[in-house]
């Protein structure tokens, strides 16, 4: 047991054993937004946490990685198994949803790998649903438009169905051979016709350009006509001289007949000169267009003119063979025009009949036209049929993969539920017996868990309260019967899966319960419980330590750890924890005698004892607001017959350590001890507890007599093997202690 208040660091060493055993990092699972940099302590790095576990088998540790959230442990297998319970997981077992129960249950009962599969087989499910309603959709599309083309044809044969198939199965090659060439034949009759075309156009922009040309000329000559004086040549050459002599600036002689010149003069007067004939020179400039022009035009008319016929001779060639297939009335007029060469031949050829190849082109496009939409018909008709077909079978095929999914989804889900069921049923009789020994004869109980079958992790509890069957224990238990509840189902869970080598890890489970069901939790265990290696208890709750320190409880089979506030320059602060009993017995063997302490402490101690005598006896005491006695009337409510009868056996065990039933190794009469202690009383009061002059005359021998008979009571009433008074009425005969050793006598009052 670890004990200390809150704040002294019980969960840092519970979450230590956490991590060094399992994947978990303890209780900081239970928090939402947790920092896993504060895994380690403040003013520290990750390098700095290391965990060890020294074990019988072996030593183990965890060092804290770098990114500060993992362990490396060494080794890796062989740790011993933690099961952890925390408060916080006893309390959200019984607050929470029925739907996140399973959560807090699912350390225990793991069915994670059947989940993925379950979740597999619904994704399954899912898809094959939306595939076999796609494919239904895509069946009944298809039925629609084979049902429309064949009534637009007229519904031809025995129905839709058997014509669709008939008209799938129809061997078309012939028509998409035809096709294929009538094609061939319209695109080469396009090309060829645009080859006509543009040469067409040639001829007009050859006669446009020539027209234009002529009108320049014209214009031209009736100027000279008008002006004499103008002389085109001369223009022509001042122009020319114009261009040479202004790029000159160092000329000082006339280019023409060699005699000193001003330049600047001379281009002056040349510039006069020319604007004086600015117009001859735009229309010559124009007239120069003019037949720039002609000229360019007359060449494209050549060049339209030569691609065009033999464009139309390689139509020719290449379509005769369609043609003659296809229209042989129109051979001769294809054949007609191959071997024609010269050119003024093919034009007269071409103006003579091209009427009759535009007749030939339309005839072939009719047929064209009317084949294409047949082979296109077909093949809808043939890809709707196909699709048709494959989504009947598609929806067969998946109907069946649909049937068998479900039923294993079904099954699946039925073995995982039946076995979350059967194993909450398994524990149920555990925990019942466990709640029923915490809760005896208070008419409640009967619990019962089982997971919904309408939802996929809903655990539903039930139990009994007074005459009330299956209530849910949250609307009518107190809050201390919920919390052993919750920690009779965990430690059922936690007995169910135990190993060899378990820790049982109980972190601050208990503190609402009264000092009555304290004391028979900690019989639960101690008594029901011994499957465990260890149980590593944390608490805060000082009447649970209090208990095993009055020897209440069996003290012998616990070690107590006390923390005490710590602090960064020494981290957590521990002592080792004693029970009253041991710590007199140190003092008494200590070279120093503490009066007071001694005296104090055989007081608290004989208030212990006689308190559990007087209860135990049903011993008559005046009737007090808080049942808080002193030690003189806890050791007068003793009557005379029961100090008379007070008897304590120590029972005979074999080499083995088991009791040896009816041989008693030591009897001892408890009265003459009493009766002393009796006696001797008031030093506890005089020495130990007040400031009283009558203390100064006890000697140091007194105080270490009343002390000796102190602990010699509580160790013959104490169980040698497991601490704790006689508690176990069970005989009929006798009180014993948990472990049978000590036996005390009467088993009641005297009469």
């Amino acid at each position: 047991m670890v004990f200390g208040e809150n704040g002294n660091g019980k969960s840092s060493i519970s979450d230590a054993l956490i991590c060094l055993c399992t994947d978990t990092i303890g209780s900081l699972t239970d928090k939402s937004s947790v920092d896993k940099k504060f895994l380690r302590a403040l003013n520290s790095v990750a390098e700095d946490v290391s965990i060890s576990l020294q074990t019988t088998i072996g030593t183990f540790t965890a060092q804290l990685n770098a990114n500060g959230t993992t362990f490396t442990k060494a080794p890796a297998e062989g740790l011993p198994q933690v099961r952890q319970m925390r408060r916080k997981q006893v309390t959200k077992l019984l607050d929470a949803e029925p739907s996140e129960r399973y959560a807090e249950l699912q350390e225990y009962i793991d069915v994670s790998e059947i989940l993925k599969c379950e979740t597999a087989l619904r994704t399954l499910e899912k898809e094959l649903k939306a595939s076999l309603k796609s494919q239904r959709a895509v069946a009944k599309e298809a039925e629609k438009v084979l049902l429309t083309i064949w009534e637009k044809e007229g519904k031809p044969g025995e129905g839709w169905g058997n014509w669709s198939e008939q008209e799938a199965a129809r061997d078309i090659n012939a028509l998409t051979q035809k096709l294929g060439l009538l094609d061939d034949f319209l695109s080469y009759w396009r090309t060829t016709y645009n080859g006509i075309e543009f040469y067409r156009a040639a001829i007009k922009r050859e006669r446009a350009a020539w027209r234009i040309f002529d009108t320049a000329q014209e214009a031209l000559k009736k100027f000279v006509q008008d002006n004499p004086d103008s002389n085109v040549s001369l223009m022509q050459l001042l122009t020319e001289a114009q261009k040479y002599i202004k790029p000159v600036l160092d000329l000082t002689n006339c280019p023409v007949c060699g005699q000193d010149a001003d330049r600047e003069e001379l281009v002056q007067r040349i510039d006069e000169q020319v604007e004086n004939m600015k117009q001859l020179n735009q229309l010559n400039q124009a007239l120069n267009n003019a037949s720039n022009y002609h000229n360019g035009a007359k060449t494209s008319l050549k060049d339209a003119e030569k691609t065009c016929f033999e464009l139309f001779n390689a139509f020719c060639v290449a379509q005769l063979e369609t043609v003659k297939k296809y229209l042989p009335e129109s051979e001769e007029l294809f054949s007609g025009f191959i071997p024609l060469v010269d050119q003024s031949e093919q034009t007269e050829y071409l103006k003579k009949h091209l009427s009759e190849f535009e007749v030939t082109y339309t005839t072939l496009g009719v047929d064209q036209r009317e084949i294409d939409a047949q082979v296109k018909q077909h093949n809808s008709i043939s890809t709707q049929y196909n699709s048709l077909r494959q989504a009947i079978n598609s929806v067969e095929s998946i109907t069946g993969k649909l049937d068998n999914a479900q039923k294993a989804l079904a099954l699946v889900e039925t073995a995982r539920k039946d076995f979350i069921n059967d194993e909450l049923r398994s524990i149920s009789g555990t925990v019942e017996a466990l709640y029923m020994k915490i809760h005896p004869s208070e008419s409640i109980g009967s619990v019962e868990m089982s997971l919904n079958p309408n939802f996929k992790h809903s655990i539903d509890i039930h139990a009994r309260f007074q005459d009330l069957e299956k209530i849910t224990p949250q609307s009518l238990y107190s809050e201390s019967h919920l919390d052993t509840l919750g920690l009779c189902i965990f430690l059922a869970l936690a007995k169910k899966y135990h190993e060899p080598s378990t820790i049982l890890i109980l972190d601050d489970v208990m503190m609402s319960v009264d000092h009555g069901h304290l004391e028979r939790v900690i019989e639960v265990l101690h008594e029901d419980l011994t499957e465990f290696a260890h149980i590593f208890i944390t608490t805060h709750y000082r009447p649970w330590r209090e208990l095993y320190r009055h020897g209440r409880a069996p003290s012998n089979r616990i070690q107590f750890v006390e923390l005490m506030p710590w602090s960064f320059e020494r981290g957590i602060r521990f002592q080792n924890g004693k029970v009253n009993l041991e710590e007199l017995r140190d003092n008494l063997n200590s070279d120093y005698i503490d009066r007071q302490k001694l005296c104090s402490l055989s007081g608290v101690i004989l208030e212990s004892i006689f308190d559990f005598l007087a209860v135990k006896y049903q011993c008559k005491m005046a009737r007090k607001p808080k049942n808080e006695y002193v030690l003189r009337e806890l050791t007068d409510c003793l009557d005379a017959k029961l100090q008379r009868a007070l008897t304590v056996h120590h029972v005979a065990v074999d080499a083995t350590g088991k009791i040896i039933e009816d041989q008693v190794e030591k009897e001892t009469l408890l009265q003459p001890i009493i009766q002393s202690l009796k006696e001797m009383a008031i030093i506890r009061n005089w020495v130990g507890a007040h400031f009283n002059l009558d203390g100064f005359n006890i000697s140091d021998a007194e105080i270490i007599q009343f002390s000796q008979l102190t602990l010699e009571l509580g160790e013959l009433l104490t169980c040698p093997v497991e601490g704790g008074f006689p508690v176990k009425s069970s005989s009929g005969i006798y009180h014993a202690t948990r472990s049978g050793r000590i036996r005390m006598l009467p088993y009641a009052q005297p009469q």
